[in-house]
Parts: C-alpha cells; structure tokens; sequence
C-alpha cells in the first residue's frame, strides 16, 4: 500500500503574496493591475525579457550553479517591476516535507 504524500505548501494567509487587487482575480502589483488578461500579458512580456537575460548568463563558460539563490534571483529578476514580493525568500513548509518528498521520489500512484 503506498502512503499518500501531502502536498508541500507554505501558509500564505496574510502576506502580501496573498493579497488581492479589488475584484479578488489579480494579484497585489505595483503596477494597480486588475484584469487577468492584462496581468497575464504583462507577466509574459517580463517572462520574455527575462529568459533573453538568463540565457546569456547560462550561455557563459562556466555557467553558474542552479542553486536556490540563483531561483530566487531570476523570480527577482522577472517579476521585480510587477510585484514587491519577487524574489523573496518564502515562508518554509511544514518541517520535513521536503526531505519527505525526496525519499519518496518518484511518487507511486500519481
């Protein structure tokens, strides 16, 4: 019988990366945006931009490491003029998910 995994999740409720624009569908932004669509293109226009900056920087020899500083820099890098929150460290998930996810990787059943 396999053992059913939670999933990882870090609590949210009450920090600004859980608040909403008024109409409850956009995120907080600093840019005051509230239709969905707008915020997708825009998103995807910084996406755009940031992957042309991340691949030259992984073009390099050597390239850097994949390492959770360097995640957290291209999250700043991308979404750094749409959301205050980019690139902050999050809150940590439940003690001893991670290393739970791991050891049961891959996951049977899913």
């Amino acid at each position: 019988m396999t053992k059913k995994l939670k999933p990882i999740k870090y609590l949210t409720e009450g920090l600004i990366e859980n608040q909403y624009e008024r109409g409850g569908k956009v995120l907080k932004n600093k840019l005051g945006i509230r239709k969905k669509r707008e915020m997708d293109e825009m998103e995807g226009v910084a996406f755009q931009k940031a992957q042309i900056h991340f691949y030259k920087l992984f073009s390099e020899d050597p390239s850097p490491s994949i390492t959770e500083n360097v995640i957290r820099k291209m999250h700043h890098h991308w979404l750094k003029k749409i959301y205050a929150w980019a690139g902050s460290k999050y809150p940590p998930a439940e003690p001893g998910a991670l290393s739970r996810q791991r050891r049961d990787w891959p996951l049977k059943g899913a």
